[in-house]
């Protein structure tokens, strides 16, 4: 994306009637989580095959895959653009290893389905201008995105910056922030505008995707702008009565 181009806007959704009233509202970007189960609480495997197959080729889907610590293997993400996980309890451990090991897999997984024949293109041909960059063309597969807490030490996982500077020299394609504890506290509690408008320069500069969450909501905006992230994404600013755990609705 040039540096001058508006985030594109995520909506987090929980199943297929959420996805379909997503999509009413003109979302162009879903991301499929149990709000339920934590930040990134991770939806049954059913629930990310059904709106998989709901939505088709309408809108670029990622998958919330729960925490890292947790997350021993991930689902079928066939048709999905980008798994996430969390880095809570991250803090005091090898962390980049762990990651690397459960990039390997969803690769590995990648390329034997790549073995056999598609009926249709993949997500990315058919979406040339939804948000990509050259490190994600030619991707087997969904990419794997570290999600960095705010929060870090509420969530005992490593600092924001850490995880940028370990996403650039591991080459991974996209990195996210967001919010570990969901106590009406946003990301700008915990991270200055200063701070990820500098860092969103220097990671888009060197190719890297930056994704902001973290109970943001439409005042938020104008520093948003500022700090021009590839995506930006909500859950509880779209759902009824601004509750994460309630319904998305297409008017919010």
């Amino acid at each position: 994306m040039s540096a001058k181009a508006s985030p594109r806007v995520l909506i987090s959704v929980r199943n297929t009637a959420e996805a379909a009233e997503a999509l009413a509202g003109g979302a162009t970007l879903l991301d499929v989580k149990e709000p339920s189960r934590g930040p990134l609480g991770a939806a049954d495997a059913e629930v990310l095959r059904a709106v998989a197959d709901a939505v088709g080729s309408r809108v670029l889907l990622s998958a919330a895959c729960g925490e890292l610590l947790e997350a021993s293997d991930l689902p079928d993400l066939h048709g999905y653009w980008a798994a996430k996980v969390g880095l809570a309890g991250c803090g005091r451990t090898a962390w980049p290893e762990r990651f690397t090991q459960l990039l390997a897999t969803l690769r590995d997984r990648a390329l034997q389905r790549r073995q056999i024949p598609e009926r249709a293109p993949p997500p990315l041909a058919r979406k040339p201008n939804l948000p990509v960059c050259p490190s994600l063309r030619t991707h087997a597969g969904p990419i794997l995105v570290p999600v960095a807490y705010a929060d870090w030490q509420i969530a005992r996982a490593p600092a924001v910056d850490e995880v940028f500077r370990t996403a650039l020299q591991h080459r991974w394609p996209a990195v996210m922030v967001d919010t570990w504890s969901k106590d009406g506290r946003c990301l700008f509690d915990f991270l200055s505008v200063s701070f990820l408008r500098s860092w969103s320069a220097y990671l888009r500069n060197r190719g890297v995707l930056l994704g902001l969450a973290g109970s943001l909501r439409p005042e938020h905006m104008p520093w948003v702008r500022q700090i021009t992230p590839t995506i930006v994404a909500f859950r509880g600013a779209a759902c009824l009565h601004r509750n994460r755990l309630a319904s998305i609705a297409r008017d919010r």
